[in-house]
């Protein structure tokens, strides 16, 4: 379910993903390219680390935790942020995978690399009028499910 968070409360939530183990993901930041991408399992930057001065603000970012299969989405959205958080497990079983290819190059690294930013979108029954009342499958949010190298 998706919460529209101020950035305190968001603070709190990203606080308690700073503990997690065997993180993936990335955080697009307002000011700047895409610096904080984690395709390894790793411990995630904290608050002070992603926040080094007082104007850059979360855009964007999506975390996977590999050990207790959850995922994080979170969006600026005017003042406040959308967040999302779910454990895969309960979502259902039915799914279509999708994915992103993004390229990065890691800090010191020598050339870039292709990876896949990897989603599964949840697709439930719902009654549709324009199906004469029948149930039909209908899309209802995206999960970030993890990055793989290509």
């Amino acid at each position: 379910m998706s919460n529209r968070m101020t950035k305190e409360k968001l603070k709190e939530t990203w606080d308690m993903w700073v503990g997690k183990q065997q993180v993936v993901g990335y955080v697009q930041m307002s000011d700047a390219p895409l610096e904080f991408f984690w395709p390894q399992p790793t411990q995630i930057a904290n608050w002070e680390q992603l926040h080094n001065n007082d104007l850059r603000f979360i855009w964007e970012a999506n975390l996977h935790c590999q050990k207790d299969n959850t995922s994080l989405t979170i969006k600026q959205l005017g003042n406040k942020w959308l967040v999302r958080e779910d454990h895969i497990d309960e979502l259902g079983k039915e799914y279509i995978d999708y994915s992103y290819i993004v390229i990065h190059k890691e800090k010191n690294a020598e050339r870039k690399h292709d990876y896949q930013l990897k989603f599964k979108e949840i697709w439930q029954t719902q009654q549709d009028t324009q199906c004469c009342g029948m149930e039909v499958l209908k899309p209802q949010f995206s999960v970030f499910v993890g990055i793989e190298r290509k």
